[in-house]
């Protein structure tokens, strides 16, 4: 089922990309999928902690955010697009068992020929 998951993403084509199948897999903690979906100079900003940037320091970062947290529901706030930078965004909550949540802002841009994960920031609700 996994591997069909990621064919998925892989034959859709980073067009489809959304913040909403984002926020489905950082909830799922799938950060082979994510790794493979984020822009080379992606930034990551966790609660009021310095930028982050970097495919790799922002995945080690995000695994250690979520392992800790472990998200099991996901509750969408709002989403939305802006013209003028060719871009969507969406602003999602995760929720863990104990119904402590994170919010979680993840913006997705057009970057040459592919749309890619270029910022997400996280922070404790």
């Amino acid at each position: 089922m996994r591997l069909l998951i990621i064919l998925s993403f892989l034959f859709l084509g980073q067009a489809t990309l959304s913040g909403q199948d984002v926020a489905e897999l950082l909830k799922n903690q799938d950060f082979d999928q994510i790794g493979l979906l984020l822009a080379s100079d992606v930034r990551l900003k966790v609660d009021n902690g310095q930028r982050i940037k970097g495919v790799d320091a922002v995945l080690r970062e995000m695994k250690r955010t979520l392992s800790a947290f472990a998200p099991t529901r996901i509750e969408q706030n709002h989403k939305g697009s802006s013209e003028v930078e060719d871009s969507d965004y969406i602003i999602t909550k995760l929720y863990n068992n104990q119904n402590e949540g994170l919010r979680i802002f993840v913006h997705i841009a057009d970057q040459a020929s592919a749309r890619k994960i270029s910022e997400i920031k996280v922070r404790s609700i």
